[in-house]
This record gives C-alpha cells, sequence and structure tokens, in this order.
C-alpha cells in the first residue's frame, strides 16, 4: 500500500482542477495514480521474470577479490574446469562445428563464439579463449566483470580473444539473438530469479542450425542438499555459508522440460562428482547431485 500525496510524483504538473457544472471535467490526478499503479505492477512482473536475483548479485560481489585465488572459495570452480572444457570439446565435436582433426591442436576452437553466461571473473572464459575462441563473457555483476578484465589483461592469449559485458541473458538476446556457437551457463541456474527466462535467452543465443548449449548445475535432491550444502558450505567450508539455495536446484527432468518447450534437445547428460581431498571432478553416471548437459537447437 503507497499513500498519495499532492507532492508524489504523479501529480507533477497534473493540476488539481475541480469539477465543472455537469462533472463534465474530471479530476486529472485520477489517471496518474492510475499510471503509477500500473507502472509499478510492470515493475513487479519484470523483476519476476528477470533471470537476475539481486541478492544473487549481491552475493557474488563479495568474490570479486577471489576469483583468482587457486585456494580460495572458487578453487572448486577452477577445477571443475577440467570437466567443463571437456564437454564443450565434446560436444562441439559432435555437432560437427568442431573438426576432429582440430581436437588435437593447438587452438581447436578457432573460429567458434562462445557466449560464458554468469561468467563471474572470467574462471571458465580464460581457458576457452586461450583454445583459440572468441570468447563472449557475461555477467550481471560489474565487480565481477571488472576483476575478469584486470585479469585477462595480464595474459595475451586471452585479451584479444574475449569480451566482457555486464548485464543480463534476456537482455543480450534482445542484441544478438542467434550470433554464438556454443552458450555455457555454467553453476548458474541455480542462482537464477527465474530458470525459465534463463533458459529462454540462452536458447535464443545460440546459433538456429544446431547451435549448442551446455549447462552444469545441482539437482534438487535430498543428496544433492547433503553435498552441495551442508558438506560443501557447513562442514569442509569449501564455500562460503548461504551460497546456495535448495529451492533453487533444478531437476534433469525439469531442465529437459525448459529446453524441450524453448526449441532444444538434450544430447548428453553426466553425473559430476568432486573429491575434496584431491580438489579434483570426476564424471559418473549418477545425476542426483551435480549434472552437467549438452544440448542443440533443433533444426527447423
Amino acid at each position: 500500500m503507497f499513500i498519495v500525496t499532492a507532492r508524489h510524483p504523479a501529480f507533477r504538473g497534473a493540476g488539481l482542477r475541480v469539477l465543472s457544472s455537469g462533472g463534465r471535467d474530471q479530476p486529472s490526478f485520477k489517471k496518474s495514480v492510475k499510471e503509477e499503479f500500473l507502472f509499478r505492477d510492470g515493475q513487479e512482473r519484470a523483476r519476476r521474470d528477470s533471470s537476475v536475483d539481486d541478492e544473487e548479485v549481491h552475493k557474488f560481489k563479495m568474490f570479486s577479490t577471489s576469483w583468482w585465488d587457486p585456494n580460495g572459495s572458487c578453487k572448486v570452480l577452477h577445477a571443475m574446469n577440467e570437466l567443463r572444457v571437456d564437454l564443450i570439446l565434446r560436444g562441439l565435436e559432435s555437432s560437427g562445428r568442431l573438426l576432429a582433426s582440430a581436437r588435437d591442436s593447438a587452438k581447436p576452437l578457432t573460429g567458434l563464439s562462445v557466449l560464458d553466461v554468469g561468467c563471474g571473473g572470467g574462471i571458465l572464459s580464460e581457458p576457452l579463449a586461450r583454445l583459440g575462441a572468441q570468447v563472449t563473457g557475461l555477467d550481471p555483476a560489474a565487480e565481477s566483470i571488472e576483476a575478469a578484465r584486470e585479469h585477462a589483461e595480464k595474459d595475451e592469449s586471452v585479451r584479444d580473444n574475449v569480451e566482457y559485458i555486464v548485464g543480463s541473458a534476456e537482455d543480450l538476446a534482445l542484441k544478438r539473438s542467434g550470433c554464438f556457437d556454443a552458450v555455457v551457463a555454467s553453476e548458474v541456474l541455480e542462482h537464477s530469479n527465474n530458470q525459465d527466462t534463463l533458459v529462454r535467452a540462452c536458447a535464443a543465443l545460440a546459433k538456429e542450425s544446431d547451435g549448442s548449449l551446455f549447462f552444469t548445475t545441482l539437482n534438487r535432491t535430498r543428496s544433492a542438499y547433503l553435498a552441495g550444502v551442508v558438506g560443501a558450505e557447513c562442514l569442509l567450508g569449501l564455500l562460503p555459508s548461504g551460497t546456495h539455495d535448495w529451492d533453487k536446484f533444478v531437476s534433469p527432468e525439469e531442465l529437459d522440460a525448459m529446453l524441450t518447450s524453448n526449441g532444444c534437445q538434450i544430447r548428453l547428460i553426466h553425473g559430476m562428482f568432486y573429491w575434496p581431498v584431491f580438489n579434483q571432478w570426476t564424471w559418473i553416471a549418477q545425476t542426483n547431485v551435480n549434472y552437467a548437459v549438452y544440448a542443440t537447437r533443433r533444426v527447423s
């Protein structure tokens, strides 16, 4: 509820008028109050539909000085790169965008465009750029993007192959729809305000002719809560307390439904397991905790 006064912005320039005889003249403030209500209602709907969660953005601002600390709170993400890069290479090879003959070259991703949604400090963007891809890193946290830019400037093999943008996937989709050979959203879905919006935007950003999409996230199971929240945050201290919200975890079936409704098809799904003692990830068959998905846009 809000109280309307003569100083309210809705009244500026409105000029309260007295009803003339016959009631033909209407007080102009009624229309202004209605417009204000519609504006606020539109803002609320926009907030609900946005993939960006402002609380999550604020949370990850704390990572701005530790993205590249190999022993800090992001070391689990650094270790995950071995699997993430492997997944992207295998997916692009199976789609035909990466020639098998180029797989073992120094820069197998040369000529391919990759969007890293929720790139943070560029932990995954940089190795993809070193492999020759033209990488666009996207994140709503300006502090994270600034950290990514500063770190990229230190490496000649990276800085000419990567650009970093502050913003959301849905905003970028309005400008660069169908532009990327691969769209990656790794460890992002479980931090999104609206997962449907995020998946829809990722699908729109991938090239229409068999463009590739890659996701890694956490399943919404008791096992994932015990491992990802109780274990990783509370017991082992691998992540700051409060990093994850179990209610935002997404099952493979839910992700499959979102992809299917946006013209995409899952080609591969893998379980992932983290060994804290060795700081190492490995592929497993079970998807009840961490899992990775490779999908493509269906050729229309």
